[in-house]
Formats: C-alpha cells, sequence, structure tokens
C-alpha cells in the first residue's frame, strides 16, 4: 500500500508538472495570454525537478529488477487474497478493503511488468491531457536544450574536487528526459546535443546513483528507447566501443585511486587544520563577517572533499564487481584508507556540530545578502527603464525585448516582479519551499534580463553554496554514507586483517567499525526485524574478534612467553628483534571501547580475560609452573598495562620455597634476616598528641650512648631486636593460616561443627557393626581435632598469656616505660626503612641489605605493648595523629616558600634583567622542592608504620 501511494502520488505530481511546462511553451499564445512573456524564457530548474521525479521511477525499476523473489512472493500474496476474498470474514476484513487490495495488487502487478518509467512514458502518450506535447516543438526543444546545458555543466566540473554531491545521480534524470524526448518526437536530437550524450557515455559509462544501485548508461538507453533509435549512428559507434570504455573506465578508476587519492589525503589534512582554526570559539566578534566568509567555504570544502572519496571509494569497489576483476592488495589498502579518510570527515563534521549549528543561520544570511547584492541593481535598472519607458523617442532595453510597446511593458513588470520574488525568498530561512520559488524567479529572471549587467555565473554559484549550506545535516549524512558496504561485507575481514597487520594503523579501526555500520543505519530505514539487526551486529563484531582481538591475544600471550623463557631458559629460546621485527602491540590496547551501535567492544578488556583465563587453566595443569605464569602476568603488567588477575592457585611449593621445617631448625637465622610484611590499614586518632620534638630529643640523647657491635646505637639494637620477635610471630601466623586453610579445606564436606553430633554414639542407637563403631569413634576423634584447630588454636594469646606474667613483675618494672620509647623506635624505623628503600636503586656492594618492607617491626611493638599491658597508655600519646601533623605542617610551609620563590625569582626575571639573581632563586627553589619530597617520603613512611601497627594490633585480639 505504501509503495502504492508513493508511485500514484509521485505520478499525479510529474503530470501535473508536465501539463503546466505545456501550457507556458505552447504555441497558442491567444488563449495563452498570461503566459505570453515566458514562452522564450529558459526554466532549468523546473525540467532538472522533473529529471529527478523520472531518476525516482527508474531507482524503482532497478530495485525491483534486482529482487527476483518480489514477482514471486507477489503471485503467492495474490493467491492467498483470492482465499481471504471468499471468506473475509474469517480473516477479519471488510469486503470493501479485499476489493481495494486486489486493486492495489493488480496496479503493482502490471507495474511489474513493463516496468514504473515505461507506464509512466506510455501514460503520458496515451493521456488526452497530455497528447500534444508531441505537436509542442517549443517543449520538446527546451527539454533537449535544458538537459544538453545540465550536462554540459555537470561534465565539466566531472573527476574534479569541485564536483557538486548528487550530480552523478543527476546525469540518470537527464538520461531519462533524454528518453523522454526520444519517445515524443521521431526526429534525431541534433549534432551538438548528439556529442554531448556520446560524451557523456564515453567519460561515465556507469553512474551509482544510491547505495548498490547503479546504472549502465548504455544499457539504460537501448533497454528504454523507442525501437527506431537503435539505429541511431552515433549510439551505435558507442556500442562497437562499448567493451573497450568499459575498460578504459575502470582503468581510470584504479589509476584515479592511485593519483588522487595521495592528493586529497594531503588536502584533508590541511583542511581539518583549517577547519578546527575557523571553528575556533575565539574568533572576534568585530571579525564575524571574514569568519563567517571562512566558515562556509572550509564547509563546502570538506564537503567536496567527503563527496569525492565516497566517489572513489563506491565506484572502484563497484566497478571491479560488476566487471568480475579481482582487486588486488595494494588497491586494497588504499580503498581501506579512503574508507578511514572518509569517516575522519565525518567526525570532524561531528566534533564541530555545536559550533557549525551556531554558525549556520548567519552563514546562510552572508549567502543571501551576497545574492542579494547582485539582484538589487537589476531592480534598480528595471526600475528606471520602466520610469523612462513613458517618455517617447527614448529607446530602452525593455523595448527591445519585444517590437510590441504593451508587450514589453508586461515583460518588464513580470521581471520586475520577479526580482522581488527573489528578494522576498532571500529574507527568510532556507527552507524547500523557499529554495523551489527562489529557483523559478532566477530563471525568470535570467530569460528576461540578459542584457542588464549582472554576473549570472556568479549568482549560479552562489545558489549552488546556499543550497548545499542549507541541507548541511542532509547533505553531510549523504556524502559521508558508507552503507553501500553492506553489499560488500567480504571487505570486512580483509580490512580488518590489513589494520592489523600495520600496527600504527589501530587508530583505524573505528573509523573501519564506522563505516560498515552505516549498513545498520541502512536496514533501520528498511524497517527489518530485529534479528536481522543483531545478525549484521554480530557479523561486525565477529570479524573484529576473528582478524583484530583472537590474534592479538595470541601474539601478546607468545610474546609475553617468549620474553620470559629466553629469561630462563637461555640458548632455547632467541629473540632478535633485528631479524624477526619488533612490533608495538600496546597501540590495540589503548584504544577506546569501539562502539557498534548498542554496544561497545573493549580490546584491552578482551584480552585480559583471554590472558587470565590462559594463566589460570595452565597453571592449574601444571602447578609447578606457577612462578612463570605469575612472572608473564607482571610482564603484561608492565609492558602492556593491563590489569590482570591473581592466579588464585596455591604457588609455594617445597622446590620454590624454604621447607617449613628448616625454617624451624634454623630460627635464629630466620628472624634474624627476613622481613615480615602485613597488609596495611587505615587508621585516624585523635588531634592533640605526643610532641615529635620530644620523641626527636629522645632519639638524640640515645645515640649520644657507645655505639655497640657493627656501629649501631642501642636504639637501632632495640630495634633489630624488637623486629626479631616480630619476624617470629609472623611465622607464627603464617602456620596457623596454613593450618586453618588445611582445616577449613578438609571441613568442606562436614555439616555443621557446631552442632556436636557423635557418630559413635549414633552408630550404636542404630545397632551398627562394630567396625562401623570403630569407624564412627575414629571419625568423631578427627572432627574434634579439626574443630580445636579451627576454633581452639589461637597461638598469640598462648604466647601472650605466658609471658604477661613474667614481664609485668616487679623484676622487670623498668620496662614500665616503654611505651615512651615507641615514638623514638618509629623516627629510626622511619629512617631505616628510607635507607633501605634507596639501596634497591644503587649497584653497589651494600645493594645487599636494600629492603622494602619490615612489619616485623610493627609486630613486634604491637606484642610488647600488648605483653607489658601498656597499649592504653600508647593511645594516650596520640603519637602517630601528632608526627603527621608535624610534616604535614612543615610540608606546608616549605610549599609555601617554593611559590614564593617562584613568584621572587619571576619579578628579579621581568624588572632588573639579573641572570646571578634569578639562577640563585632557582636554586633555592629547587632546594626547598627536594626538601619537601624528602618530608612526604618520610610522611609516608610515618603512615605505613602506623597502618601495619594497626593491622599487627588486630592480630593479637
Amino acid at each position: 500500500m505504501e509503495f502504492s501511494e508513493i508511485v500514484c502520488r509521485l505520478r499525479e505530481v510529474l503530470n501535473n508538472l508536465v501539463r503546466q511546462v505545456d501550457s507556458i511553451y505552447s504555441a497558442d499564445t491567444k488563449n495563452n495570454k498570461l503566459c505570453a512573456s515566458f514562452t522564450t524564457i529558459h526554466m532549468p530548474s523546473v525540467f532538472s525537478s522533473f529529471a529527478d521525479g523520472l531518476t525516482v521511477f527508474l531507482i524503482m525499476d532497478e530495485i525491483i529488477a534486482q529482487n527476483g523473489h518480489i514477482k514471486h512472493y507477489a503471485s503467492l500474496f495474490m493467491r492467498m487474497l483470492n482465499a481471504v476474498k471468499m471468506e473475509p470474514v474469517k480473516f477479519c476484513m471488510a469486503a470493501e478493503n479485499v476489493d481495494c487490495l486486489e486493486r492495489v495488487v493488480n496496479q503493482c502487478d502490471g507495474v511489474l511488468e513493463i516496468g514504473l518509467f515505461q507506464r509512466f512514458v506510455q501514460d503520458l502518450m496515451l493521456n488526452e491531457s497530455t497528447q500534444k506535447l508531441r505537436s509542442n516543438k517549443r517543449f520538446l526543444e527546451e527539454n533537449f536544450f535544458c538537459l544538453r546545458e545540465g550536462l554540459l555543466d555537470i561534465l565539466s566540473r566531472l573527476d574534479s574536487l569541485k564536483e557538486v554531491p548528487s550530480e552523478r545521480r543527476r546525469i540518470v534524470g537527464y538520461m531519462a528526459l533524454f528518453i523522454l524526448q526520444s519517445w515524443l518526437t521521431v526526429d534525431p536530437p541534433e549534432k551538438k546535443g548528439a556529442r554531448v550524450i556520446v560524451e557523456v557515455l564515453r567519460r561515465l559509462p556507469v553512474v551509482h546513483a544510491d547505495n548498490n544501485i547503479r546504472f549502465v548508461l548504455l544499457d539504460l538507453l537501448l533497454a528504454q528507447l523507442p525501437p527506431s533509435m537503435t539505429s541511431w549512428s552515433p549510439l551505435k559507434e558507442v556500442m562497437k566501443e562499448s567493451a573497450a570504455i568499459k575498460n578504459h573506465y575502470l582503468l581510470k578508476m584504479d589509476e584515479v585511486l592511485s593519483r588522487d587519492s595521495q592528493t586529497i589525503r594531503a588536502s584533508l589534512t590541511s583542511w581539518i587544520a583549517a577547519f578546527h582554526s575557523s571553528m575556533s570559539p575565539m574568533m572576534q566578534l568585530s571579525e564575524a563577517q571574514a569568519t563567517l566568509e571562512i566558515r562556509t567555504k572550509q564547509i563546502i570544502q570538506g564537503l567536496l572533499l567527503a563527496n569525492r572519496l565516497q566517489h572513489i571509494l563506491r565506484s572502484t569497489i563497484d566497478l571491479h564487481v560488476l566487471f568480475e576483476i579481482p582487486i588486488k592488495k595494494e588497491k586494497l589498502k588504499s580503498l581501506c584508507h579512503v574508507s578511514v579518510l572518509l569517516k575522519a570527515v565525518e567526525n570532524v563534521f561531528y566534533r564541530k556540530h555545536f559550533e557549525i549549528s551556531q554558525s549556520l543561520p548567519h552563514i546562510i544570511n552572508l549567502v543571501q545578502s551576497h545574492i542579494e547584492s547582485l539582484l538589487q541593481p537589476v531592480k534598480a535598472q528595471l526600475e528606471q527603464d520602466l520610469s523612462r519607458r513613458s517618455q517617447p523617442n527614448n529607446m530602452t532595453f525593455l523595448s527591445s525585448l519585444t517590437r510590441s510597446g504593451k508587450d514589453a511593458d508586461t515583460k518588464a513588470i513580470d521581471s520586475l516582479a520577479a526580482v522581488d520574488l527573489a528578494l522576498k525568498m532571500l529574507q527568510g530561512g532556507g527552507s524547500d519551499t523557499r529554495q523551489v520559488v527562489f529557483h523559478l524567479a532566477v530563471d525568470v529572471i535570467n530569460g528576461t534580463s540578459g542584457h542588464l549587467e549582472t554576473d549570472h555565473s556568479r549568482v549560479r554559484k552562489l545558489i549552488s553554496k546556499l543550497a548545499l549550506i542549507a541541507e548541511y545535516d542532509t547533505v553531510v549524512g549523504a556524502v559521508t554514507n558508507c552503507s553501500f558496504l553492506y553489499w560488500r561485507r567480504e571487505m570486512m575481514s580483509t580490512w580488518f586483517s590489513m589494520v592489523y597487520a600495520q600496527e600504527d594503523r589501530a587508530l583505524w579501526l573505528q573509523y573501519l567499525v564506522n563505516a560498515f555500520c552505516d549498513g545498520l543505519r541502512l536496514l533501520k530505514v528498511s524497517k527489518v526485524n530485529v534479528s536481522s539487526l543483531d545478525s549484521y551486529e554480530m557479523e561486525i563484531e565477529k570479524s573484529l574478534a576473528n582478524e583484530i582481538i583472537e590474534p592479538l591475544c595470541r601474539d601478546i600471550e607468545t610474546d609475553l612467553r617468549l620474553h620470559v623463557h629466553s629469561a630462563h631458559l637461555k640458548g632455547s629460546v632467541n629473540v632478535n628483534p633485528t631479524k624477526t621485527g619488533l612490533r608495538d602491540l600496546s597501540w590495540y590496547l589503548q584504544l577506546k571501547p569501539l562502539r557498534i551501535s548498542s554496544k561497545y567492544i573493549y580490546i584491552k578488556s578482551r584480552v585480559e580475560n583471554y590472558l587470565n583465563a590462559a594463566f589460570y587453566n595452565h597453571a592449574a595443569m601444571a602447578p609447578h609452573d606457577w612462578k612463570t605464569y605469575s612472572e608473564m602476568r607482571h610482564l603484561a603488567e608492565q609492558k602492556y598495562g593491563l590489569e590482570l588477575d591473581d592466579i588464585h592457585l596455591p604457588g609455594q611449593k617445597l622446590e620454590q620455597g624454604v621447607d617449613l621445617l628448616e625454617i624451624m631448625h634454623n630460627i635464629h637465622i630466620f628472624v634474624a634476616s627476613h622481613t615480615y610484611n602485613i597488609n596495611t590499614q587505615g587508621n585516624k586518632g585523635n588531634p592533640n598528641g605526643y610532641p615529635y620534638e620530644r620523641a626527636e630529643t629522645v632519639k638524640k640523647d640515645i645515640r649520644k650512648v657507645a655505639l655497640g657491635d657493627g656501629g649501631l646505637t642501642s636504639l637501632e639494637h632495640f630495634r633489630h631486636l624488637i623486629s626479631e620477635m616480630g619476624n617470629a610471630l609472623g611465622l607464627v601466623r603464617m602456620v596457623r593460616s596454613g593450618g586453618l586453610n588445611y582445616s577449613s579445606s578438609t571441613c568442606g564436606f562436614v555439616y555443621d561443627m557446631k552442632s556436636r553430633v557423635s557418630f559413635e554414639d549414633a552408630s550404636r542407637e542404630l545397632n551398627l557393626q562394630e567396625a562401623v563403631i570403630e569407624a564412627g569413634k575414629i571419625l568423631d576423634k578427627s572432627l574434634d581435632n579439626q574443630y580445636m584447630s579451627l576454633e581452639k588454636t589461637n597461638y598469640f594469646k598462648i604466647l601472650t598469656n605466658v609471658f604477661s606474667q613474667e614481664l609485668q613483675s616487679n623484676e622487670n618494672a623498668h620496662l614500665r616505660e616503654f611505651f615512651l620509647l615507641v615514638p623514638a623506635l618509629t623516627i629510626n624505623a622511619a629512617e631505616a626503612m628510607l635507607e633501605g628503600k634507596d639501596k634497591i636503586l644503587k649497584r653497589s656492594r651494600d645493594a645487599v641489605n636494600a629492603i622494602f618492607t619490615d612489619d616485623g617491626f610493627v609486630l613486634g611493638v604491637a606484642y610488647i605493648l600488648k605483653v607489658l599491658g601498656q597499649e592504653t597508655q600508647f593511645d594516650s600519646l596520640h603519637w602517630f595523629t601528632s608526627a603527621t601533623q608535624h610534616f604535614k605542617k612543615k610540608i606546608f610551609h616549605l610549599e609555601g616558600d617554593t611559590e614564593a620563590g617562584q613568584t621572587r625569582g619571576g619579578l628579579s626575571g621581568l624588572n632588573l634583567w639579573n641572570q646571578k639573581n634569578l639562577t640563585v632563586s632557582n636554586e633555592e627553589t629547587q632546594n626547598l622542592k627536594t626538601d619537601v619530597r624528602q618530608l612526604q617520603k618520610y610522611l609516608a613512611e610515618l603512615e605505613l608504620i602506623q597502618f601495619g601497627f594497626v593491622c599487627a594490633r588486630t592480630f593479637l585480639y
């Protein structure tokens, strides 16, 4: 029904247009006095619109011809309709609706037999109101004149960056006018017009009208022209050379792809830079007109570049498909690049859409003002000639228009009215209706004021510019649309694989995805079902996975394996980048998520999931290789920035570490050399606390005491002793955690250990055999042991209870003030940690003593405070809060001095131009910054000690 309504409405509009034009150019001037002054006027806009309507009929015919299932399904539908007609009530339809539907189907069936275009031409020739077209020579002459001039105008810009969008489709319309002309007259075209037709057939044998709709112009003419025209000599010559013309056109397009794509790329690069500059919001308002002129130029240049790129891409691919000639690999790369450039233009327009939208109304007004400035002199001259017309013996331009003075006045008034109408149409926005009326008025002006001082070519250029700007959104969508790639989906995998072969082209991916996603836009317009949309989305996603994601995952995994194995298995794996090449695969991981209509594909996340699964599976199959996969995980993080999960499998084996029995045999060495590490947590304290200066004083006073073995102070010896105690406690905690882990695993299938059900008693109550009762007894004993391991074995509590009674006795009264030494000990520990971490970065003999953690100290301090019962007393000092505030205050003052130093240095540089003073100021500033960084490191170490202390106290409860 919708198709029928469109066809009927278009036929009515075109018939009405033909009757009106026929009336204007009718030779019967007696009955057509109102149109007498327009009989000599050329109206190219009218015939161009007529050609557009005929093009729609030809496109519909081509769509029907390409879909061979339409006729078959139409016949099936007709059979079903006959069944419905027999029992309309059964199908919930009224009889009159069935009859109406049957008439529509019959009409459509008739159209399918001969075609919409031929049906319209036949109706036009048989219709009584339009039969006189054959005898209206003025109409036929004007029709051929407009199509000839229109083709010449298009040919002058063809295959250049000045080619306007939709001009190639208009060639099909002019050919439709030529076909109509051939049916209406028996005379062959005049030589001048014939040369134009032949030139079009030679230069442009194939025209791509829309998406996958193409017209081979020679085949179109042979199929639609009357039989008498097949003997037309120019047409016969073209038929003889048809194969050579097509091959030459294909070779020409290949040359254009190689030659012009590089030129267009250079033009596009400069255009993007100029476009961003012209669309900058920082443009001065005082230069508003100049800014709008630049923006107009840049917008139109971008549209023309995109139109050229789209033509090269679509024509080259389709011509190879049409002539069944494979595309070479280098040509495929060039086509891939062209598609990327085309979507890059679309992206530029999209990113600057806000600025363009703000400028468009002003740009339209500016172009209209330019046209108005050219039409105002015409209006003034017409008004002047009309005023002189009343004066006798005064020959003016108007008197030369016709021999009759009355006719001259009529033409003058009509011309002036056309100018006024055109100026009025320029006062508003650029709507479709205003543009149609304006074009008609300009046609009248050009036809009646040819001798006036008017730059007609400049007016035509401004009109073309106005049409592009007024339809900006539509034109941008049309020239950057790649929906024709929906019928060339085999290119998808090829292009993706080409992009993956060169990692520096990783940024092309999103543009390529956008190009193929334009097919979804076409499917949505076609109102297909959701499953078809999902199927096409899955096809794009699958192609990405097969050509980009899966190879990337494999290559990254292989690269990680080669790096790790080359370090551990020297000689067995050789990695030589100079021979094998070096690929930076991180380009693909740095990409933003790729958008495919309703979903996003994040390549980095896909790779992370793949490696997580691979490392886990391999480590599960070969647990002894856990360290290898752990190293690969860390290498992936450092080299590619991948955030991988821990393997979550037991990794500590006897061949990988130290046996627990060996630790117990050498416990004194372990506690002295081991540096325990616990998870850090935060803690907040009171704002008031133990003064930092007092702790510093205690540390200095102890330092005055004589040095002991190894050049260590008493405070450092004390700290080492506490650390050894903490390391021993850390070993206890590790043993405890291991026992709990084992007990929990073995009790995984126990129903509820807290219920304390006796299997021995239950077996006796059920009068089971003695062997079963004995097994129940053993099971009860095992469960009791497990319960003791899980709930009753608290080693820290045992150690605390054993030593607290002894250490809190009067014999150890000297330890009652231990909590006052903790601030000085923490300062000493922080200094030692900073020194140990600095040694990590140094390559010296002393680097073997480098450490990065020593949580044994905080665990030892927490244990001693617990044993001595001094936890509350130490908390009352609020030591960590006080120390933190002390360092933050010092950092704040130093940062203030740094900013002041920088400002002072800048002023001295500006005012005194004294290089020496400026250098001193810079050195002072750098020293202050160094002090700030050192204090920040110190503060960070104190905070880590605080967090470790909080965790250690938690373990002891």
